[in-house]
């Protein structure tokens, strides 16, 4: 038994129905649940090893310095910091 309609299903996708026990009312209570949640970019993360690796901070200061983005300073921030992270990607490797 359906609740909601086809097309309200196909406009919010990432939702579950779920329909309770009644209780003292004669109708059953209906919970609408988000099973999907984007939390957004994964956060940067640091190695405590590479802190011990006399290379790293002159690595991150000449990477960092040589991104060139254009934008807001937050944008540029989370870009630069993206571009970081796959260089340190490779670089630990």
């Amino acid at each position: 038994m359906a609740l909601v309609s086809k097309e309200w299903l196909e406009s919010w996708p990432h939702y579950q129905q779920f329909i309770l026990n009644r209780s003292i009312s004669n109708h059953c209570p209906v919970i609408l649940i988000e099973v999907f949640v984007d939390w957004g970019p994964k956060p940067f993360r640091s190695l405590d090893v590479w802190q011990k690796d006399s290379r790293f901070k002159e690595f991150v200061r000449l990477s960092w310095s040589s991104y060139k983005v254009i934008g807001g300073g937050i944008f540029i921030f989370k870009e630069k910091l993206k571009k970081l992270k796959a260089d340190l990607k490779v670089w630990n490797k």
